[in-house]
């Protein structure tokens, strides 16, 4: 029944007060965050001593991500999961959203610099725990990275943003909000690391709406996320 209910959405960028999941999958999913954001702080992620090795450590990370990407696919209308489709039609847009991924890619990494000089220089935490040495840790932080291009794009500016625009009628509500989870998702990093997170988090919501699509999104979240072990 909710099925059919949810073909009745005119789109997922429709202003009407509609959802794309029921209210309890949402709360299961953020349930998920919840509990991976803490144990992420259990395995120190992110420290310069993790309680585990960078390879499995990247392993529970990339299992996490599918998981959730699973479950945002699982059970949501029709509509939503033509958008995430969307990644992978429509190759004559390919050159174009390369591009602009390029420009939203600039536009994070100038951003960051900014608010780290507004915030003050000390007090951020040291990621330097996570960066991979040697070719298995760098080919397992590369598909690590790859994963979290896709899942976490479809999960924060794909599922939440959508689900919570169409609950309140309001994008720019939707945005915001993805944007708050996808901060206390990273809460193990620190308050500062968090505020950076959620004005990226903002950045990224609006090139998903701009772009109707995750394609360019989830290319540079993941080429970000390369660079940043080196």
């Amino acid at each position: 029944m909710y099925a059919l209910q949810s073909l009745k959405m005119r789109s997922p960028n429709s202003s009407a007060r509609t959802s794309i999941a029921p209210a309890w999958h949402t709360w299961c999913l953020l349930a998920m965050l919840a509990l991976f954001s803490a144990l992420s702080a259990y395995l120190r992620m992110g420290s310069a001593t993790p309680r585990v090795r960078h390879v499995l450590l990247f392993s529970i990370v990339m299992a996490f991500e599918w998981l959730t990407f699973a479950f945002s696919i699982w059970n949501s209308s029709p509509v939503f999961v033509s958008f995430v489709a969307r990644v992978r039609r429509s190759p004559r847009s390919l050159p174009v959203d390369i591009l602009v991924a390029f420009l939203l890619s600039a536009i994070c990494f100038a951003v960051a610099p900014v608010v780290v000089r507004l915030l003050g220089s000390t007090g951020w935490p040291s990621l330097e725990g996570m960066r991979p040495h040697g070719g298995l840790e760098i080919a397992a932080w590369v598909v690590m990275a790859l994963s979290a291009g896709i899942c976490e794009e479809t999960v924060y500016r794909g599922y939440l943003q959508q689900q919570f625009s169409g609950l309140t009628g309001r994008t720019g509500l939707g945005v915001f909000t993805q944007a708050s989870f996808f901060a206390l998702a990273h809460e193990y990093q620190g308050w500062k690391n968090m505020v950076l997170i959620f004005i990226l988090g903002c950045i990224l919501g609006a090139f998903a709406v701009w772009r109707k699509g995750l394609r360019a999104n989830i290319i540079a979240h993941a080429v970000a996320d390369i660079l940043a072990a080196f």
